[in-house]
């Protein structure tokens, strides 16, 4: 399934190759990368760089990136897709998961899981591309004490100074959710009547169906969002933690506003930059693990402003959300963002696309505020409740 998902994008790739003739980098099946100006012909292509031509045959390409970053790329190809184009968007996941943008591929498949909910092969490559994210973080974990020892061994390096690919401290101390706590949001974020991704575990169905006394045949004929429903309302506290969910609407939704919040945000509130006001997102947040994490951080942050207290989710009045109006320039948001540094806002108006859309995801959330209290995040015991002092 995987290598089919790679050959469909890079026939993506050829296609558009053929109207362009841009400097790029070239991947081959067997690990080689070459870079310089692209020059596709009936079954070779040839790189040149300062002078020196390579021919390469078009079986063993693995995937072609123009100079242009891959982010803008994506923007170009997402702008031509239809509103319900989900082939489209599948094709253009496969063309992120080959040159490695899985954050974005992440985003256009959440939005095809929002025109289809129910689409096997969207959801089949959403668990593709998150576990291969996972598993690059995981490696690059690894790799990094090895990488930090080398740079101290390298000559002129100061005595134990940090290699600067190294995050302050602050970063260290904060914690990520783990499997249980993201299945727990989950659970509070899931709403009656919307569509469910779940599995079972230690037999739980069978469990379940023996403790209310229910007929076997006809209780294993409902869909498996309804048996989920069922369980989570009725079931044990037990039962409940056996039941894997996959991502509520809500959740499919804040995968996207959090690209727009990290955009602006980001820069001043993330560990790798001595955050402001004690408030950090982790970034660039291509797991699960990270994107609950900055989920739970936004629900539980409060700002004092007077004598008043704002939430920065304010799921009973979402336009008076943080979230929203600090996104707006000062003058016209209610409090006015803490004075930062050439902070003006990521939208000029309330009619900006962007605040729709925060707006929309707020308003979509469980209208019943759950209780995050006992999960541990932030940058400090504290962190999500203090006010932040500037970007």
């Amino acid at each position: 399934m995987l290598r089919s998902w790679v050959l469909a994008g890079l026939c993506v790739l050829f296609f558009a190759a053929l109207l362009r003739a841009d400097s790029g980098v070239i991947k081959t099946r067997n690990g080689q990368t070459f870079s310089g100006d692209i020059t596709i012909l009936s079954d070779q292509i040839i790189v040149e760089r300062k002078g020196i031509k390579t021919t390469i045959a078009r079986e063993d390409v693995l995937t072609i990136t123009y100079s242009e970053s891959v982010a803008e790329e994506y923007r170009r190809r997402h702008e031509r897709l239809a509103r319900y184009d989900v082939r489209g968007r599948i094709e253009l996941a496969q063309w992120l998961f080959a040159n490695k943008s899985y954050s974005l591929a992440t985003e256009v498949l959440n939005e095809a899981l929002q025109i289809q909910p129910r689409n096997p092969e969207v959801q089949d490559m959403m668990h593709v591309v998150e576990r291969q994210a996972e598993l690059e973080a995981r490696e690059s974990r690894k790799r990094a004490p090895a990488e930090f020892a080398a740079a101290d061994d390298k000559p002129g390096a100061r005595a134990g100074a940090a290699p600067p690919t190294t995050r302050p401290s602050t970063m260290r101390a904060m914690p990520l959710l783990n499997p249980e706590e993201i299945n727990f949001v989950r659970e509070q974020e899931l709403q009656a009547g919307q569509p469910i991704r779940a599995t079972f575990k230690n037999d739980v169905r069978r469990m379940y169906i023996a403790r209310e006394g229910l007929d076997p045949a006809i209780f294993n004929r409902l869909p498996i969002g309804q048996q989920a429903w069922a369980i989570l309302q009725n079931g044990t506290p037990e039962m409940r933690q056996n039941v894997i969910l996959g991502d509520p609407s809500a959740m499919m939704q804040f995968r996207i506003v959090q690209r727009t919040v990290l955009a602006g945000c980001a820069g001043c509130h993330s560990a790798e930059r001595s955050p402001s006001g004690n408030f950090a997102f982790h970034w660039p947040a291509n797991n699960d693990a990270e994107t609950y994490t900055n989920f739970v951080i936004l629900q539980k942050y409060i700002y004092k402003s007077g004598d008043r207290t704002y939430a920065m989710i304010d799921r009973d009045h979402p336009q008076d959300s943080l979230l929203i109006q600090f996104a707006l320039p000062s003058m016209m948001s209610s409090p006015p963002h803490p004075a930062a540094q050439n902070y003006k806002g990521i939208a000029k108006s309330m009619n900006d696309s962007r605040i729709r859309t925060l707006s929309d995801w707020v308003s979509s959330l469980n209208p019943v505020t759950p209780d995050y209290s006992s999960l541990n995040v932030g940058v400090g015991s504290e962190a999500t409740h203090q006010p932040a002092r500037g970007r």
